[in-house]
Formats: structure tokens, C-alpha cells, sequence
């Protein structure tokens, strides 16, 4: 009687789906090209949008080691209300709107500062990237800032086009596929854990 025991319950074991699981590639396969998928429709959605970049140089006169200040100074006042309120005014376009598709951002090492544009339109970014840099420059030569001393600005690179950073369809793939990966992982590791908790569970 004990030995016709054991294979029944063994039996019963894997006929409940107590047994080891025989498809974890196939949900591993599966979460991935679901994650794959989703990454790729993501990025294929996404609106079309045109990166007009400028590239204004900020020289100091009088160099007396404030060169940092007066650059983030001057990266303030390229996206102060001062510049984009009138600019905005002549695009006909609201001044929150124009903050949003306006960045910029300074290279302290080559004492410049780049002007990125977003705009769904390529026209219109140029044209924006160009009004914003021309009122900027009219507005850092009338602006005197004595604590960061006397700087000149001018115009090194006018707008032109740049590569987007936002990921394409490949790169979503390729960082749906990522994400897939991992959330497969943690499946496959929760279903290996579950049948020792059962274990502990029955011998307790």
C-alpha cells in the first residue's frame, strides 16, 4: 500500500499544475513582444516635430573670472518674459506656448549657448528660432549687467536643423523590448518561487 501511493500522488501533483511549468519560454517570448510592440506604437505616434537649433557666443569684456555667472546669466534672460512676451506678440502666438518650444542651454567651455526650437512645423520653427535669437541679441546689447560684468553677444551658427533626441521606431522597439525583458524575468522568478511556498505550505 505505501509504494502505490507515491506515483498517485505524484499523478494528482501534476495533473492540478502542481508540476513544473513547461512554457516559461513562450511567456517569456510573449511579454517581450508584447512590451516590443507597445514601444514601437509609441514611438510611431508620437507627433512629427521639427528641432531648429541656434548658436549665440557670450563674450566677456572685462574678464574677471565671473565668465560662468554671466553666461547663466545670459541663458535667464534668452527665456525671460523680457525676449519671448514680444516675440510672441509678433507670431501672434501665446506666451506660455512659446516658453514651452523654447530651450536653452550653455557649453561654459566654449562660452556659447544653444537655442533649441520645437515646433510640428518646419517654417514656423525656423521662423521663431530666428525671432527669438534677433530679440534676445537686441535685448543683451541695451542690457547692462554690472555684477557679471560687460559681456558681447553675437551670432555664431543661425537656425538650422537638428536631430531630434526623442526615440524613433527603432529605439522604442529596442527599449519596449528592454522593459520586456525585465517584467518577463520577474514572471519567470515569481513562478519558480510559488512551488516552494506550496511545499512549505504542505509540510507545515
Amino acid at each position: 500500500m505505501t509504494l502505490a501511493h507515491g506515483p498517485v500522488t505524484g499523478l494528482r501533483a501534476r495533473a492540478h499544475g502542481e508540476g513544473p511549468d513547461r512554457f516559461p519560454v513562450v511567456r517569456v517570448l510573449a511579454v517581450v513582444l508584447a512590451a516590443a510592440v507597445a514601444g514601437w506604437l509609441g514611438a510611431m505616434l508620437q507627433s512629427p516635430v521639427t528641432l531648429m537649433r541656434a548658436v549665440v557666443v557670450v563674450a566677456l569684456v572685462d574678464d574677471d573670472g565671473s565668465a560662468e555667472r554671466a553666461l547663466a546669466t545670459q541663458v535667464r534672460m534668452l527665456t525671460d518674459r523680457s525676449v519671448l512676451v514680444p516675440v510672441a506678440d509678433r507670431l501672434g502666438v501665446p506666451p506660455a506656448s512659446l516658453a514651452d518650444a523654447v530651450r536653452a542651454e550653455a557649453d561654459p567651455e566654449t562660452g556659447s549657448i544653444t537655442v533649441d526650437v520645437r515646433d510640428a512645423d518646419a517654417t514656423h520653427a525656423t521662423r521663431v528660432a530666428e525671432e527669438v535669437v534677433e530679440e534676445y541679441l537686441r535685448v543683451a546689447y541695451v542690457s547692462d549687467v554690472p555684477a557679471d560684468g560687460l559681456v558681447r553677444t553675437r551670432l555664431l551658427l543661425p537656425p538650422y536643423p537638428a536631430p531630434d533626441g526623442r526615440p524613433g521606431p527603432l529605439a522604442g522597439t529596442a527599449i519596449g523590448a528592454g522593459i520586456g525583458v525585465l517584467a518577463a524575468s520577474a514572471v519567470v522568478f515569481t513562478g519558480r518561487r510559488k512551488p516552494g511556498r506550496r511545499k512549505r505550505g504542505l509540510r507545515g
